[in-house]
């Protein structure tokens, strides 16, 4: 995960067909809500909703390929994989807080990119 890129401008703006207000504008809303997000899928983990975590995952990884935001993606899709029920157990409460707290890791390095860029 390590490799990958934390904000991936030019795939934002693909996605957004070159419109900067609008790749701009999503990319923001999509900062500023990570963290009521996040708190939900820590308390789906804690609680044990895995159906819940792996859709909560799953959404994260998908508006973060959207964003250009690959380190994020990478972090989701590990977390979306370990509550995948048809192919895993669940992970251990201690596994699951460690590929928790690397997704907030890379959400964090998300925020601060686009803070650097304003």
């Amino acid at each position: 995960m390590s490799d990958e890129v934390v904000l991936d401008r030019t795939r934002l703006l693909t996605c957004f067909q070159g419109n900067q207000a609008a790749a701009d504008k999503i990319l923001h809303q999509f900062v500023l809500s990570f963290p009521d997000d996040m708190r939900k899928l820590r308390e789906f983990v804690t609680e044990g909703k895995f159906d819940e975590a792996h859709n909560s995952a799953h959404a994260f990884k998908g508006a973060a390929l959207n964003v250009g935001a690959g380190k994020v993606a990478a972090s989701a899709l590990v977390l979306e994989n370990a509550y995948d029920e048809q192919r895993n157990p669940p992970p251990s409460q201690p596994d699951a807080e460690v590929m928790l707290d690397s997704l907030e890791d890379a959400l964090m390095e998300l925020m601060e990119a686009v803070m650097e860029d304003e």
